[in-house]
């Protein structure tokens, strides 16, 4: 089995933009938990998704999820431009809206199939609903 390129983000509650991190995972990480980080970048979020982001109705998340996956689309696709790496994978973990882990309930922007969409890559999402 061969070592995997990932490529992770984040986005927090500070709005300071997008977190990118390119981690390779050894090949036996299960059992050793090696791993090298890449490359990594915080992206800055444009005034206009601050604005959009801050605001967010919680009632209507779904009017923000496809198109905040578009744009993070367009983000990573930036930063892959300047990549010598490419990763397998997309994890995302999303920006969150709603987090109360005691009733089960996380509410996470951020489409994975429209950032699967607008790069091609593979992308997996819902990491908190576990909590």
């Amino acid at each position: 089995m061969q070592n995997k390129i990932v490529l992770g983000l984040m986005s927090g509650s500070s709005l300071d933009g997008l977190d990118l991190a390119m981690v390779e995972f050894d090949s036996e990480f299960i059992s050793n938990r090696k791993w090298k980080l890449l490359s990594s970048e915080t992206h800055p979020y444009s005034s206009d998704w601050i604005d959009k982001l801050r605001t967010a109705d919680i009632s209507n998340p779904l009017s923000l999820h496809q198109p905040f996956g578009n744009y993070l689309g367009d983000l990573i696709q930036a930063f892959l431009k300047k990549q010598k790496y490419a990763p397998e994978l997309i994890a995302i973990h999303g920006h969150t809206l709603l987090h109360e882990p005691t009733d089960f309930i996380s509410v996470q922007l951020g489409s994975a199939q429209a950032i699967a969409t607008k790069t091609g890559i593979p992308t997996i999402d819902d990491f908190r609903t576990q909590d």
